[in-house]
């Protein structure tokens, strides 16, 4: 999993694969519960790439507030490349590692997303970071 700084964000955008994004805060206990919930999904949903963003580092504030995370609350979990706009999959609940892998396959059926001969998800269109 890449831990997602400002600097980042143009190689995701370039990148033509799915990202799953969470956005959290060390701060925030239903955050601290959600790390192994989080860390469980990526065993039971292939083909996407992982990143997680720290809201208390002072550079990734303007992409929570882009992606409405600070209003949504945290821990939150965005699917970024599926489609043309970053798709919610987790808003501001502990959820467990199934309940996560469930939303994130049915939010790339809802936006076509295919596998790529390598295994990776690829979207129909780019969503804007």
């Amino acid at each position: 999993m890449v831990a997602l700084a400002v600097q980042v964000t143009a190689h995701v955008l370039a990148d033509k694969h799915v990202w799953a994004i969470k956005f959290y805060s060390g701060m925030c206990s239903a955050c601290r519960a959600f790390k192994p919930e989080w860390d469980a999904a990526h065993e039971l949903v292939q083909g996407l790439h992982w990143a997680a963003v720290d809201i208390d580092k002072k550079a990734n504030v303007e992409l929570a507030q882009r992606y409405g995370v600070l209003d949504e609350g945290i821990p939150n979990v965005k699917l970024i490349n599926a489609a043309d706009v970053p798709l919610p999959v987790v808003t501001a609940d502990v959820v467990k590692a199934a309940a996560v892998a469930s939303a994130l396959r049915e939010k790339l059926a809802s936006a076509n997303a295919v596998q790529d001969d390598a295994g990776f998800y690829v979207g129909r269109a780019k969503a804007e970071l």
